[in-house]
């Protein structure tokens, strides 16, 4: 089953890159297949220290290259605005966030009346390509368990 899903993996990260004119090259594949991996929504940094693993001589600027040709060509999205460090989405279905403010982990969630929300005519009529997003924020359980231990 695993196996089946990597095939799966490589064969959509083959596609995009030959409909976008890239080479599929040892470190792009191994970038993407953490990245797939991955449930947390990792920064570079983040995916840095996973590839380097398996990769020890990548560097930063090569993920962080690889990342943005990555979105260019629509493999991944980016989770905007929460921290310093832009955080990576592998998953592309529509779907929202929740984020705790206070260990910064994000959740992808579903809300099918979230994705009805209407967008505004004044935003409309100034951009194209809209989509809605729903980011919740708040503090998950385990940061409110540990608050409440301190205490």
């Amino acid at each position: 089953m695993k196996a089946e899903k990597e095939k799966k993996v490589l064969f959509s990260l083959r596609q995009h890159c030959q409909k976008h004119g890239l080479r599929v090259t040892p470190k792009r594949v191994l970038i993407y297949e953490e990245l797939m991996a991955a449930s947390d929504h990792p920064t570079p940094e983040m995916l840095l220290s996973r590839v380097r693993a398996k990769y020890p001589d990548i560097s930063l600027d090569t993920v962080y290259r690889t990342l943005a040709t990555f979105h260019e060509i629509g493999l991944v999205g980016i989770v905007e605005g929460f921290s310093l460090s832009r955080r990576y989405d592998p998953n592309q279905t529509p779907h929202h966030h929740a984020r705790c403010t206070q260990c910064q982990k994000i959740l992808d969630f579903d809300a099918p009346n979230y994705d009805q929300l209407e967008i505004p005519g004044s935003i409309q009529s100034n951009f194209d390509d809209c989509r809605v997003r729903v980011t919740i924020e708040g503090r998950c359980k385990r940061c409110q368990q540990s608050q409440t231990k301190e205490r």
